[in-house]
């Protein structure tokens, strides 16, 4: 029964950390798809887009355009996964000055 109990633990740990976009990941993406029109600092605001060191939207807002995009900014909802996408709103409010 220990031993059961020891693999349902392993198990829940593997599928937690798969389902997690690590840090180095979610910046890759970031210069993939956004340094483009915001920068490597979030502060280049090519094609109107926002300068992102200054946002204070909660994370939530952050996560929806970029599923749904805003303005010129194309949706990333059929390109990116859900962890990926909140990866990469954490790593566009890391940031933030």
């Amino acid at each position: 029964m220990k031993s059961i109990i020891i693999l349902l633990l392993c198990m829940v740990a593997i599928i937690a950390n798969a389902t997690t976009v690590p840090e180095n990941n979610a910046e890759e993406l970031y210069k993939k798809h956004c340094k483009k029109c915001h920068g490597m600092d979030g502060t280049k605001e090519a094609s109107k887009a926002k300068n992102l060191q200054i946002s204070s939207l909660p994370e939530s807002a952050v996560i929806n355009i970029i599923k749904k995009g805003k303005g010129k900014m194309k949706a990333y909802e059929d390109k990116l996964t859900d962890d990926e996408i909140k990866g990469v709103a954490k790593y566009v409010m890391s940031l933030r000055k």
